[in-house]
């Protein structure tokens, strides 16, 4: 034995590549063209000797159409399905987990409704107990020296004008 027939044979990458890119990606696109080639000749041929109909072609071209077009969209589909399935087993997987934050964030979120309840009404009760007696006060003093009318006179008005 020599030493050469000991040594690894070389790895040479660019064969490697051209081998890869024949069986990867030219014969998986040449293929189905060659097959809708053949297809198309043979309907040819088959309407040229009258042995096949109009509605037998729109039938095959369907089933072509079927297999040709909306497969690789049900491959394509495939990989959300599955990614949607995931995200569906692992939110149920989690409700478990997350129950106690979410209840721990309800309590919270009461709590801050509570709080701006109570605070809404400390602030607007002096607002509204100033506007009312502003509101008697004006309506005790204008009203006697004539500088305001009835609200029945004004509704009056407005009805016998519409």
């Amino acid at each position: 034995m020599t030493e050469k027939s000991l040594d690894k044979p070389k790895f040479d990458p660019l064969v490697q590549h051209r081998r890869d890119v024949r069986r990867k990606i030219i014969l998986p696109v040449l293929l189905p063209a060659l097959l809708m080639t053949l297809a198309v000749i043979g309907l040819g041929v088959l309407v040229i000797y009258d042995d096949i109909t109009s509605q037998q072609i729109g039938v095959i071209a369907a089933c072509l159409a079927t297999v040709c077009v909306l497969l690789p969209f049900v491959l394509l589909m495939a990989v959300f399905d599955a990614a949607a399935l995931t995200t569906a087993f692992a939110s149920g997987k989690a409700k478990g987990y997350l129950i106690k934050p979410f209840a721990m964030l309800r309590g919270y979120v009461d709590q801050a409704n509570e709080i701006t309840t109570q605070a809404a009404e400390a602030l607007t009760a002096p607002i509204i107990a100033v506007r009312t007696q502003t509101s008697f006060l004006r309506n005790f003093i204008m009203k006697p020296l004539g500088f305001l009318e009835d609200e029945s006179e004004d509704e009056e008005k407005n009805d016998s004008s519409s």
